[in-house]
């Protein structure tokens, strides 16, 4: 898990103002689930955000994906993706 916070620093520019910055965070955090979305052929995101005990304080966090055979991909115990050669 790793604070949002530490996320944003990585792509924040001083130019912007908080919540272009906020933004920007976000919209990369969508990129990278789609790609990996599309790569692992899942439909749910694999990079999560969750909520805190404190206030305006979100961490980020991957979920856990098990791969049971080539031919399956477990999300979070749940059968998303099943592929018959």
């Amino acid at each position: 898990m790793v604070s949002s916070v530490k996320i944003l620093r990585i792509v924040e520019k001083e130019q912007y103002s908080p919540a272009h910055n906020e933004r920007i965070k976000v919209q990369k955090l969508n990129d990278i689930n789609l790609k990996i979305k599309a790569l692992l052929g899942v439909n749910e995101d694999v990079i999560i955000s969750i909520k805190t005990g404190q206030e305006n304080l979100r961490c980020i966090k991957f979920q856990k994906i098990i791969f049971i055979d080539y031919n399956a991909i477990f999300f979070l115990n749940r059968e998303l993706f099943t592929e018959n050669h």
